[in-house]
Formats: C-alpha cells, sequence, structure tokens
C-alpha cells in the first residue's frame, strides 16, 4: 500500500531513582530523561542509531554524576 508508514519504533532513556527502599520497585521517581527523544522513527537504520545515542546519553551520565547527584534530584529527597 503506497503512501502508508510502516511500523515506528520509538527510543527513550530515562533515569529514576528509589526514593523508598533499595531493591523496591514502588516509589520510584524520574529524575532524567534523554533529551533528543524524536516522536517516532520509520526507519530501522534511524531508530538503531537513535538507541545508540541514548544507550551513550546514558553511560555519559552515569559517568559524569555520581549516585548522591541522582538522589538529590529526586522529588522525594528528604521526605519521610
Amino acid at each position: 500500500m503506497r503512501g502508508e508508514i510502516g511500523p515506528s519504533w520509538e527510543a527513550e532513556a530515562r533515569i529514576y531513582v528509589d526514593r523508598d527502599h533499595p531493591g523496591s520497585r514502588h516509589g520510584q521517581d524520574q529524575v532524567a530523561m534523554w533529551p533528543d527523544i524524536e516522536e517516532a522513527y520509520h526507519v530501522p537504520l534511524e531508530a538503531a542509531r537513535a538507541l545508540a545515542q541514548a544507550a551513550r546519553w546514558l553511560f555519559d551520565q552515569a559517568t559524569s554524576h555520581p549516585l548522591e547527584h541522582w538522589v538529590i534530584l529526586n522529588p522525594g529527597h528528604g521526605s519521610p
């Protein structure tokens, strides 16, 4: 079917901090999101490139900031 857009892919990366107890999946807050997100990629190679960029962003964030940096950004930081 000409003119129709085929399947699309999305690439995103987010960083969450657990505000309760280590190992708990309840009570996590998002503290960062990959800034270069697009709505959708319609070409597989573009999606793969975006995923590689998102992975690189996560790596850069993890190696540039200590864990305490992310805990302080947590909106629930310091609350009971």
